[in-house]
């Protein structure tokens, strides 16, 4: 088994085809959070990383033999992983500081804990949704996977030891742990997809794939250098490559693109995994070098995106965003250099001292080329007053009497409405029952009106017998609210919610037949149609810094107004076939595709919305105040 220099010759255990496969998965990743539209599905290159992690710490057992030691491999994980992460979240956090957006800082805090205890995964599936429409603020958001990664290589030693224990056995061993956190990993992504995106054991089958190859045989007949070896290998990067240009977050079984992924690194690594066959493109020194430097900048790329979100480089222009991505390069290139490689070293070519020393003189550099063009940018730093303005006022206090605990969390995991929301539900009140949204309603309708009661839990459209991808409680907690309507008979139900986020069915089909269930159930029950608030993409707050919108300005053109208008159209077809009332937020708060930002209702100026559509308090009570529902 040979290695590579850097002109391309073979020597030790270095194997270039590896840098290779690192560089194709580590763009794919920096132009998926680049948010480059023809790498939709680029967050797939975090699989390919699990597989080659998972492919190397195998390859060290099984060349190490008898003399492996689990805690040597830890002390080079440590000096690998850890001295770039302290660098990368040390020198973010100042910009972070000076950002300081409502709770972005305490929030950095905290991830940079979890990150340093490598259970990052468990903050973030506690706290975010990937694919959210704000995550791209959040700059440690990536470290997610170097937790999965560790806790990966905790259990990985044991998993081991107990197959060299029992050698005839490992092969249905290793198969029974792979094929159950594969099915695993496809069970989360209809019931629980951000557990089956963030957790280890759904993530353990991907880092297992590496490992058994690194253990099995790998096809002979090729010899090293052929053409047929270098034709595979490009043709699987090819295929990487238009699985990364066409799997999107779009896709309701995400797993199915984790497999493809997977197999396909899989094959990369059996044809190349041992040195044992060359690539032409491994000679070339550019992507070698991605390839080496990629997990330095793996760990620059999002926090400088992430700080280009929070509008510390202004204004954010595709320019802008390229010219971001590049200097994530660099400062990889120095992290690498001057952090990474010293410490890795460690103990051999290097001294504590000397690593200390240079990477001292690594910081000092990224600090200073992220210190400049943020200092040109914002004209001295001098952007946080407004920016500070805006966000607070997206974050208006509720008051404790006008909020309620009848509105279940996403991540709660509670399957049932608490017993006295549904008892407090009576021949007189008006029932609020819907999502995130409908819960931002009531909260102002509370102040115009006594009887208003509430049934909603996030992600949960009032429809009736719809299972819902990955909110399997969300039928369940529909069947409770149509009973405790057939038992109450309410003089009105309000039902509301952003309608046009339902993925997985037809919104309308399911509001009629739920309409129809209520109707026969209760027929002296009003029902009124509320559409959905106006959406704003990204969200609101962000539109007002990123086009310098003047502060006094009521109102704000949106274009994202289309998802609203369709479903607008479709509830008001249900509500002529039924007679039923409908009410549109999205008339009421727009005219044409000008739509009211800011209000003054409470004696203070408030934005309508916290982020991409729900309601503040004040813009609720704005709304609320408008509604007329009747006696």
């Amino acid at each position: 088994m040979g290695r590579w220099s850097d002109s391309g010759v073979h020597t030790g255990n270095y194997i270039p085809e590896i840098d290779v496969l690192r560089a194709v998965a580590v763009a794919a990743v920096v132009l998926f959070h680049a948010g480059l539209p023809f790498f939709k599905g680029g967050f797939l290159g975090v699989d390919v990383f699990f597989v080659i992690s998972g492919f190397l710490i195998a390859r060290i057992y099984a060349t190490s033999g008898v003399n492996y030691s689990a805690l040597a491999f830890y002390r080079r994980r440590f000096l690998r992983i850890i001295p770039a992460l302290i660098a990368m979240i040390l020198l973010v956090l100042p910009f972070v500081w000076l950002v300081r957006y409502g709770a972005v800082f305490s929030q950095y805090l905290r991830n940079a804990l979890y990150s340093l205890l490598f259970v990052a995964n468990f903050d973030f599936w506690n706290h975010v949704d990937y694919f959210g429409p704000t995550n791209d603020e959040v700059p440690l958001l990536h470290v997610w996977s170097l937790s999965v990664e560790e806790q990966f290589y905790l259990v990985a030693p044991l998993i081991l030891f107990y197959f060299r224990r029992f050698r005839s056995m490992r092969g249905l061993l290793a198969a029974a742990l792979i094929l159950s956190s594969l099915i695993l990993s496809f069970v989360l992504d209809r019931f629980a997809p951000d557990a089956g995106f963030f957790l280890m054991p759904s993530r353990f089958w991907e880092l297992a794939a590496g490992a058994v190859v690194a253990f099995l045989p790998l096809p002979g007949g090729i010899r090293p250098g052929n053409q047929l070896a270098s034709l595979g290998g490009a043709v699987l990067l090819v295929l990487m490559l238009v699985l990364f240009m066409s799997f999107g977050e779009e896709y309701t079984v995400q797993t199915i693109g984790r497999l493809i992924a997977v197999l396909l690194a899989a094959a990369y690594l059996a044809l190349f995994g041992r040195g044992d066959h060359k690539m032409s493109l491994a000679r070339i020194a550019p992507l070698r070098g991605l390839g080496k430097i990629s997990y330095s900048l793996y760990l620059w790329h999002n926090p400088l995106l992430a700080l280009l979100s929070l509008q510390l480089f202004r204004p954010s222009t595709p320019i802008v965003v390229i010219l971001t991505v590049c200097l994530s390069v660099v400062l990889a290139v120095i992290s690498y250099t001057l952090i990474e490689n010293p410490w890795r070293r460690l103990g051999g070519a290097t001294t504590a001292s000397q690593a200390l020393s240079s990477s001292l003189v690594g910081a000092l550099l990224i600090l200073l080329l992220i210190s400049v063009p943020g200092y040109l940018a914002t004209g001295g730093f001098r952007f946080d007053a407004r920016a500070k303005l805006v966000l607070e006022e997206a974050q208006t206090p509720v008051p404790a009497e006008f909020s309620s605990h009848c509105f279940l969390e996403g991540k709660s995991g509670i399957a049932s409405f608490p017993q006295d929301c549904k008892s407090a539900i009576g021949p007189q009140s008006t029932l609020v029952w819907g999502d995130s949204f409908a819960h931002h309603l009531a909260m102002g309708l509370r102040t115009v009106r006594p009887d208003i009661e509430e049934l909603s839990a996030a992600v949960c459209p009032p429809t009736v017998h719809i299972f819902f991808r990955g909110n399997p409680r969300c039928e369940g907690l529909n069947d409770q609210a149509i009973a405790e309507i057939a038992r109450a008979h309410p003089a009105r139900v309000i039902l509301t919610a952003y309608w046009s986020h339902a993925e997985n069915f037809n919104a309308s089909l399911a509001v009629e037949k739920t309409v129809l269930e209520i109707k026969a159930k209760s027929p002296q029950t009003e029902i009124i149609l509320v559409g959905s608030p106006p959406i704003w993409r990204p969200n609101l707050s962000r539109l007002i810094l990123r086009n310098n919108v003047p502060l006094e300005q009521d109102d704000l053109e949106n274009r994202s107004l289309g998802e609203v208008a369709a479903s607008d159209a479709d509830l008001k077809a249900v509500a002529e076939r039924n007679g039923l009332r409908f009410i549109s937020l999205k008339d009421m708060l727009c005219h044409g595709n000008v739509c009211r930002s800011w209000v003054n209702t409470l004696g203070r100026r408030a934005l309508v919305t916290m982020d991409l559509g729900h309601f503040t308090y004040d813009g609720s009570v704005f709304v609320a105040r408008q509604l007329s529902l009747g006696n």
